[in-house]
């Protein structure tokens, strides 16, 4: 079909509306679930995973369809779809090449070297010359704990990239990334990497930061070689130049080779060079070309980027500005509120992260990952109540997640409000899981709000608890619990080592007392709060 061709072709606009029209035409025709899926797994859409769904579930799938899912499955971490179509392949075809590559590169992705193995092997004795497989073991030989192993797993490697094989600058790439080369083998590799055929930039560059872990004394004089050979490569060599380069822990020096006018001819670039000048710290000259210079960068990202400079010049309130401008550009745009989620939190600007979350929770295919990612903004700005509503957000989300009941049910103890259905809450959850100390701690706490310290104690009697294991939020709540009992001694024991920058703002009041220097006792230290 002619979307089919687009894709191929890689003309993603045309393949889209070709698509579409196909899918409003015959939706349920095998070649358009299968151009569907291909065309969402290659521009990284989140609906691929549904269209292979679909597709797996037909009739008429093929095996090659089957390894193409596993395939997508593999680079979107499905791996739960790779395991399904890997079961039904292997038991069709168990001596098929293919089907064993592909399941000893599952392996290798949920970290089950054994297995990896295992299967590898097996793909050798069917075919001792394949070069995925010869790769693999080594690979996985080099990864080993032992040191014997390790060495047979270079000794495999430097026979394969010595070789015409396909996976010989694979090889070289493993080599050059593992510390047990002594230095002539480091120096084999790097002239190997050198002078291979088909060695792209990142080869060459491999081989020189090899040259410079035999002689460290000579980098600066190294790094000018390697950005005088490639700065004229062209802009797909510049950006490998340049991720090397900070790679090399001298980002600065990208300056050289992306100048100002060649990186206002492309994002990419101009997003490099930005990026160089941040790890210089000029600042004024970000501003200055953010302001004034004709930028390649959507207005999403020059505010953001303005944003973030003035948050570096002490400017707070163009900060501030700039922000919700940024805000207000990714409002349309997931990825956007995504990004500006992400990279305000990473630079501490906790507010922004939380408005981007936030909006991002309205959307029905982003609802878990933002609450999720809510949680720990929300537990490093102190904010309970907020942490408390991101709790009932989930909890509706994953009703039959047993987690998000419970936390929800501790704050709302914790604020002390809607006890008397946190407590139901609670003790069914306890029925439920005994084990859980959280879930203990959290009866206890209700039976506290409820003014009844007895039974509040009466939750720890009998059980083990190794006490120095458990959250400080449990040990909180069991210090206060001895407390409310008159247990003083061995209350202001059981808190004194409680680390406070661990607890909510509400578990600091719990035990406040306890942790200060006075020693008088406060009758029922909680129900006032």
């Amino acid at each position: 079909m002619k979307a089919e061709t687009a894709i191929a072709g890689e003309q993603w606009h045309d393949a889209a509306e070709r698509l579409r029209a196909a899918i409003e035409l015959a939706p349920g025709e095998p070649a358009v679930m299968r151009a569907a899926a291909r065309f969402n797994t290659q521009v990284g859409a989140p609906h691929a995973y549904g269209y292979w769904k679909a597709l797996l579930a037909l009739p008429t799938v093929t095996a090659d369809e089957r390894r193409e899912a596993i395939r997508f499955g593999l680079g979107a971490k499905r791996y739960e779809l790779c395991e399904e179509q890997l079961a039904i392949l292997r038991e069709s075809e168990p001596a098929n090449p293919e089907n064993l590559s592909l399941a000893a590169q599952l392996a290798v992705e949920k970290n089950d070297p054994a297995a990896a193995m295992s299967l590898t092997d097996q793909l050798l004795d069917l075919d001792p010359a394949h070069p995925g497989a010869l790769l693999r073991r080594g690979e996985l030989l080099l990864s080993s704990p032992e040191v014997e192993r390790r060495a047979q797993g270079i000794q495999q490697l430097q026979t394969l990239g010595g070789s015409n094989a396909p996976t010989a600058l694979a090889a070289l790439e493993a080599l050059a990334n593992t510390r047990d080369l002594s230095p002539s083998d480091v120096r084999v590799v790097a002239v190997a990497l050198f002078n291979h055929p088909a060695g792209q930039t990142r080869h060459r560059l491999a081989g020189f930061s090899l040259e410079i872990r035999l002689a460290p004394d000579r980098k600066a004089e190294l790094m000018t070689r390697a950005i005088s050979q490639f700065r004229t490569d062209g802009p797909d060599a510049l950006l490998t130049l340049a991720d090397w380069t900070k790679q090399q822990g001298d980002p600065a020096r990208i300056l050289e080779f992306i100048p100002l006018t060649l990186s206002l001819s492309r994002q990419d670039l101009f997003l490099v060079r930005m990026d160089a000048l941040a790890a210089r710290k000029d600042w004024e000259e970000i501003q200055r070309i953010l302001l004034h210079e004709r930028t390649p960068i959507q207005t999403f990202h020059r505010e953001v980027f303005l944003a973030r400079v003035s948050l570096e010049l002490h400017e707070p309130l163009p900060a501030e500005t700039h922000w919700e401008a940024a805000l207000d550009e990714a409002s349309r745009n997931p990825s956007h509120l995504a990004y500006l989620a992400r990279y305000s939190e990473k630079i501490g600007v906790l507010s922004v992260a939380a408005k981007a979350w936030r909006q991002l929770a309205r959307k029905p295919s982003w609802a878990l990952r933002a609450n999720a990612a809510l949680v720990s903004l929300l537990e490093r700005q102190g904010d309970t109540r907020g942490l408390r509503d991101v709790m009932r957000q989930l909890r509706r989300l994953a009703p039959d997640d047993p987690a998000p009941r419970h936390d929800e049910a501790y704050l709302d103890l914790l604020l002390g409000e809607n006890v008397p259905a946190a407590g139901t809450t609670a003790v069914k959850l306890l029925n439920d899981h005994p084990q859980r100390i959280a879930y203990r701690s959290t009866v206890a706490l209700s039976y506290l709000r409820s003014n009844d310290p007895t039974a509040a104690l009466q939750q720890y009697d009998g059980v083990e608890i190794p006490w120095e294991k458990a959250s400080p939020s449990a040990q909180a709540v069991r210090a206060a619990v001895l407390h409310a009992n008159r247990e003083l001694t061995l209350a202001r024991t059981a808190a004194a080592t409680i680390p406070q920058n661990s607890l909510k703002p509400e578990e600091r009041e719990l035990v406040a007392s306890l942790q200060s220097a006075r020693p008088e006792f406060r009758e029922n230290p909680l129900i006032a709060y």
